[in-house]
């Protein structure tokens, strides 16, 4: 703890003597802080606690001060040590200056600066406004809210002609400050501003280092240690107590009189509790007979509150069908009507088109039928020309075979030659013949197999490429979309979603609609390969579902969804989220064999329910494949669903005991995955296979028609060779002919040969007419069954249309009487609305006007509820006729027994109760505040004495300082008090409530301060002031010395101390200063003098605890 008085805290007593006496003290208090201290009569100064007990610089010392244009400064910066600091330098260098600019900077105005005039005074001539920045410490004990100001704290001043302005650096920005919040920084940090003695500008230094008087002396000392304020403030409470004790005895009087009214009041308010009594024993009857009214009005009203509630019901389900557009109450049916009349203009136009296709394939078959009925009959009578041909061939040839064996027996060698040459050559014609015969059948057999090898290859790659499509639309579209489950939905789904949570927050709908169900449901990783897909297929429906509370919540929701363009293809179902038991329904299956809930999670168990109840997962059970799902069929009973998948593909079939029933695949992303990259990854591994499967169809059939082609290009190559073979051979012949016709000139055998020629030639043309009527035929037969399976097959197709269109039919029929009957329900329920509203306006008129008069009554028993509670079971068996009677009988007793009127009792009452308890307050507050008032004289009397010895121990101890400095000299010094505090006590000792006067009337004595010194070899102490003026001076520093070691003050300062001293003392007093200043860690000193000390601080210049700062000259313009 720095120097302190030891003093106890006098504003803390004054502050807790005024809260006991009410009254106040306004006046601007010292705040010193508390140190115990036990008064000795001889005070140990070296060892003193008073004195440097500590040895850690605390918060609150000027660090450095910064001016502009303050005075002579223009642009003025210093720091300075926290312990003790010299400004040396010659007159007119700024040295007070910066004295003023330090008192002015914490808040003091001109004439406590000891400047005349106006703050605006200060600022340099010729510039607008000065500043002032003040750096003060704030790191150690003591700090200062050093989580809002840090380390330091920064105070600027700034003066202008229109006034000055505090402000403090928080976080580096400066902001305002008032004064009050200064005042309060200064106070905790004990920097004394206003106490002269601990500024000291040049006037106060000289008149206290100078001051002949004897009570200017202790005048000065008190005020240092502010023993005037409080003694005032102890005086100004006793004489406040004696006002006090004068207003007590007045009030005894006064306190009597209440007594002997309270003693009258009394007994009248004893008669008036009696008749009061039996007032409320009438009124409580009164009200039990109200209560049981109102037992019998509450059971009859709330019958017909029951029966409005009802009715209300109905009202209201009446105004949702009632108000309900009926645009929106069939939007999702008349989009579906537009969708169902689409389907069926695409199909009746599909239809047209099948229908002109097979007429046409009808005008074709019937052209096809002619046409091979034409050939069959030109076949048929070229068959019989070629049989009449051949005949009569074999006719010609007998006989030109007899007229050549007559001729060849007649002709030479030669001629037998020619005719052996002549046959053969002809035998080889017509083997060439029946070969050129036998390659044109394979042509036409190879050209078939090239035409089917074809339509093979054109079906397969078809069936191959459509998969890969499907495959890849799958692929591109999950590429394309987020892994978000919502996404799937559409893009809009999210929005949707966020603006169903407000409305929920809003409290527009009854309960939460839960949705989509995609989003809740998610299946299991291991198992999203191979199921993900069937999955999705088998719950399309479910999984693109909302389920809401009621009806309105439904209208609500579609409305929603229409607004977001989401109005067609989701499901509202109405039902309660609860949960069942379905166990026994779950098919006992083997370890092996899963079941839809084994690959699904679901979100909770109510979710779970929904599908269980719309869905049957719990009796789905998946086969790997259609072997294995046909023999779960038969395991399982009919009501099990089987879904089963392949390995190129996922199919969902539903087996029964008759069959099943194939499911075209239906991929999209309406359930949560946690991968799915794993099926979509699987449908990779399936398009490579097909896109390899595509490439070994093409080189497989391309090399089948390759080698039907290369066959038939051999067969025409060697269809050519033959012809060239029978043009050379017909020209030998031509040749052979020509040499025998030569030779022979038999006009028989001629006329034989050609006639066998000529018929060979027929039959020859014949047979091959024949043979490509025949080709034609069967070409023509296998066009006709192409046309009539195509045919079939278009008319299977139009059959198909037909029943999808009555379908279709049927479906837009159901939708327009769906939509009529929404219309005539909406009709109906408005003219059932305006029945049920009068019938219910009629009851809510019966319950409100019920209501009121139990409300009435309820309101007039109310302040009786306890009572009537408490004689509920005592009258329990009584009827109200009994009760009336009863009241009857009480009512007459008091009109004979009772003296007041019942309307006259309250105030009675009332009156007796205040002059009671005015009576017992008074009395009360009369011996409280007598022994408070007893309390407070005894306690402020021994606070003063307290005090006055506190003062006692002050001078003993500044005295005692006092003298040790005059040793420093050579001199024996010593204080003498003449304490005017004491003296007064000493006169109203016997007396705590006197005013400040003494016993006799006169006012009491002035406070002096003497100091007395003498030197070693003088015997005799005199008056310092026959003392020289250095010794003098030096006399009055020792005292400024010892008056700072008992007062509490950060900073101090001090101008021109040595100006009346001579060399001699001023050394010896410079000296002082600095023994014993130099090591007050916990106030920083501050001394200005023109004189330069350095050769004088010469020993201490190493000493970090003091500074000396020279002024230079400062240059005027």
């Amino acid at each position: 703890m720095s120097l302190k008085r030891k003093l106890i805290d006098d504003k803390d007593n004054l502050s807790n003597l005024s809260d006991e006496t009410s009254f106040s003290i306004e006046k601007d208090e010292p705040q010193n802080k508390k140190m115990k201290y036990t008064s000795n009569d001889t005070i140990d100064v070296e060892n003193s606690p008073l004195i440097d007990d500590e040895y850690t610089i605390k918060a609150g010392y000027i660090k450095n001060l910064k001016l502009v244009n303050f005075m002579c400064h223009e642009h003025f910066y210093i720091d300075f040590t926290p312990n003790l600091n010299f400004i040396i330098g010659n007159n007119g260098t700024g040295k007070s200056a910066i004295l003023t600019a330090i008192a002015v900077g914490l808040g003091a105005n001109a004439s406590q600066a000891q400047r005349s005039g106006q703050l605006k005074g200060l600022i340099q001539h010729g510039k607008e406004k000065c500043s002032v920045t003040l750096t003060i410490n704030n790191n150690g004990d003591f700090a200062y809210q050093p989580e809002l100001y840090g380390d330091e704290i920064i105070l600027e001043r700034t003066i202008s002609q229109r006034g000055s302005l505090f402000r403090v650096k928080v976080d580096n920005k400066f902001q305002d400050l008032k004064s009050s919040h200064l005042k309060a920084l200064l106070n905790y940090l004990g920097i004394r501003i206003n106490n002269p003695m601990v500024f000291l500008t040049q006037d106060m230094a000289k008149k206290f280092l100078t001051a002949a008087s004897k009570k200017e002396k202790y005048d000065n000392f008190a005020a240092a240690n502010y023993f005037d304020y409080v003694y005032n403030s102890y005086n100004e409470t006793e004489q406040n107590l004696a006002s006090t004790a004068v207003t007590l005895k007045m009030i005894k009087p006064n306190l009597d009189r209440l007594q002997k009214e309270a003693a009258e009041a009394k007994s009248i308010l004893n008669k008036v509790r009696d008749s009061k009594e039996m007032i409320s024993k009438i009124t409580l009857l009164r009200k039990y007979n109200m209560f049981l009214e109102m037992q019998e009005e509450y059971k009859e009203a709330k019958a017909w509150l029951e029966q409005l509630t009802s009715l209300r019901e109905k009202i209201e389900q009446l105004i949702l069908i009632k108000e309900s557009n009926v645009d929106e109450q069939t939007e999702e049916l008349r989009a579906n009507k537009l969708v169902v009349e689409d389907n069926i203009r695409v199909i009746n136009e599909e239809m047209d088109a099948v229908r002109s296709t097979i007429s046409t394939y009808q005008s074709d078959v019937l052209q096809l039928k002619a046409l091979i009925n034409s050939l069959k009959q030109e076949a048929s009578s070229t068959q019989r020309d070629y049989l009449e041909t051949s005949k009569k061939h074999v006719q010609v040839k007998e006989e030109y075979k007899i007229a050549f064996e007559q001729f060849s027996k007649s002709s030479d060698e030669k001629n037998k030659f020619l005719m052996d040459q002549k046959f053969s050559i002809e035998k080889e014609i017509k083997a060439l013949d029946e070969q050129f015969a036998s390659s044109g059948e394979k042509i036409a057999s190879l050209t078939e197999q090239q035409t089917q090898l074809v339509r093979e290859k054109e079906s397969k790659t078809r069936q191959v490429n459509s998969t890969m499509r499907e495959y890849m639309q799958i692929l591109s579209s999950q590429k394309q979309k987020n892994t978000d489950v919502y996404d799937s939905f559409g893009p809009n789904m999210k929005q949707y979603l966020k603006e169903i949570d407000q409305l929920v927050k809003n409290r527009q709908f009854s309960s939460p609609p839960i949705g989509p169900l995609g989003a809740l449901v998610t299946i299991k990783e291991e198992y999203e390969a191979d199921w993900a897909v069937l999955v999705q297929n088998r719950l399309k429906n479910q999984l693109r579902s909302f389920v809401v509370g009621d009806l309105r919540d439904k209208q609500l929701l579609q409305k929603t969804l229409t607004k977001h363009g989401m109005q067609t293809g989701f499901n509202i179902l109405i039902r309660k989220m609860n949960t069942f038991d379905y166990s026994r329904d779950i098919p006992r299956t083997n370890e092996n064999e899963l079941i839809m809930t084994d690959v699904l999670d679901f979100a909770n168990e109510q979710i779970k329910c929904v599908f269980v109840d719309l869905a049957s997962v719990h009796t789905l059970i998946l086969g790997r494949d259609y072997d294995d799902a046909k023999a779960l069929s038969v395991k399982y009973p009919r009501n099990v669903v089987i879904a089963i998948t392949k390995e190129n593909g996922y199919i969902a079939t539903f087996m029964h005991s008759r069959g099943s029933a194939i499911v075209n695949r239906y991929v999209t992303k309406h359930i949560t995955m946690r991968n799915q990259n794993k099926y979509l990854g699987k449908l990779k591994e399936e398009l490579v296979s097909l896109q390899r499967e595509m490439k070994e169809i093409h080189n497989s059939y391309d090399t089948k028609i390759s080698q039907v082609m290369e066959e038939i290009k051999s067969i025409k190559k060697s269809q050519m060779n033959f012809r060239s073979s029978k043009r050379s051979m017909m020209e030998k012949l031509d040749g052979i002919t020509t040499e025998l016709e030569a030779i022979q000139d038999s006009d028989k055998v001629e006329n034989l040969e050609n006639e066998v020629l000529r018929l060979q030639e027929v039959m020859r043309v014949t047979q091959s007419s024949l043979d490509n009527l025949n080709m034609e035929i069967e070409d023509n037969q296998n066009k006709l069954k192409i046309k009539t399976d195509d045919m079939k097959e278009h008319e299977n197709k139009e059959k198909e249309l037909v029943k999808e269109l009555n379908e279709q039919s049927r479906s837009l029929q159901n939708i327009l009487n769906t939509i009529h009957d929404v219309k005539l329900r909406i009709k109906n329920a408005a003219a059932e609305y305006e029945t049920k509203q009068r019938e219910s306006d009629l009851l809510a008129e019966k319950i409100t006007a019920k209501r009121n008069s139990f409300k009435e009554k309820k309101k007039q028993i109310e302040p009786y509820q306890a009572d009537i509670i408490s004689i509920k079971d005592s009258l329990s068996n009584d009827s109200k006729y009994q009760i009336e009677q009863r009241i009857k009988k009480l009512e007459e007793h008091l009109n004979e027994n009772s003296e007041f009127s019942a309307e006259d009792l309250p105030d009675l009452e009332m009156h007796a109760l205040d002059a009671i308890t005015k009576f017992k307050r008074e009395r009360v507050n009369y011996k409280s505040f007598k022994s408070l008032l007893n309390k407070m004289h005894n306690l402020l009397h021994q606070k003063k004495l307290t005090y006055l010895n506190h003062q006692t121990d002050c001078f003993k101890e500044t005295n005692a300082m006092f003298s040790k400095f005059m040793k420093y000299r050579g001199f024996v010094g010593n204080l003498s008090f003449q304490n005017p505090n004491a003296l007064d006590m000493m006169s109203n000792n016997n007396n705590p409530l006197s005013s400040g006067k003494s016993s006799n009337g006169t006012n009491r004595l002035e406070g002096e301060l003497t100091i007395y010194a003498r030197s070693r070899e003088e015997t005799e102490t005199r008056d310092v002031d026959t003392l020289s003026g250095g010794e003098k001076s030096f006399a009055q520093m020792s005292l400024l010395l010892a008056t700072w070691g008992v007062i509490s003050s950060r900073v101090i300062a001090l101008d021109e101390f040595d100006v009346f001293m001579d060399n001699v003392n001023r050394e010896i007093g410079t000296k002082l200063i600095i023994e014993s200043l130099k090591d007050r860690l916990q106030t920083q000193t501050i001394i200005i003098t023109p004189q330069d000390i350095t050769a004088i601080a010469d020993n201490y210049i190493n000493d970090p605890h003091i500074k000396i700062h020279k002024m230079r000259a400062i240059e005027r313009t």
